[in-house]
């Protein structure tokens, strides 16, 4: 129960990294034929990272939630939470760009898309409304939850229909 409590919310970069290695694979199989079946086998293991890592941060949200809002509250930490919905996104080009399901990455899309705004304009009220701005807290992490509205529109134009 330690580790729930103590769940990171930036565990969800695990899930960009490994999504966008696995499109790059995809992308380059051109150049060497094995590179897709690896991309599609790092969607299918990112899919289950996913769904192991929303399952903890729920959890860990019903029953630490003096913790999470901790967490969410701090000016370093709370903008980590961020990568939860680049996660989203970056899952969702995947379903997209390398299962060709429209359906599913429509979906995920869309709840990258609440997650993402919901963090950055949560962030952006802690930060500079509700919070003291210490010169300590200052960080390139800061630019995570604009850097999630930036996916967001990236690839929400690739969800179009293109017949």
């Amino acid at each position: 129960m330690e580790r729930l409590r103590n769940f990171n919310p930036g565990a969800f970069s695990s899930v960009m990294g490994t999504g966008a290695v696995a499109i790059a694979s995809y992308r380059y199989s051109g150049y060497l034929a094995s590179l897709k079946e690896v991309g599609v086998l790092l969607t299918y293991f990112n899919a289950v990272l996913y769904a192991v890592l929303l399952t903890f941060w729920l959890l860990r949200w019903m029953v630490y939630p003096a913790e999470a809002l901790g967490d969410l509250r701090h000016p370093s930490k709370g903008h980590f939470y961020g990568t939860s919905g680049a996660a989203t996104i970056v899952l969702s080009a995947q379903f997209l760009t390398i299962l060709h399901d429209r359906g599913i990455a429509w979906y995920l899309w869309l709840w990258g898309l609440v997650l993402t705004f919901i963090f950055a304009f949560w962030m952006s009220y802690e930060v500079f409304i509700a919070g003291e701005v210490d010169l300590r807290h200052l960080s390139p992490v800061w630019y995570i939850p604009p850097g999630g509205t930036r996916h967001n529109t990236i690839w929400g134009g690739f969800h179009g229909d293109d017949s």
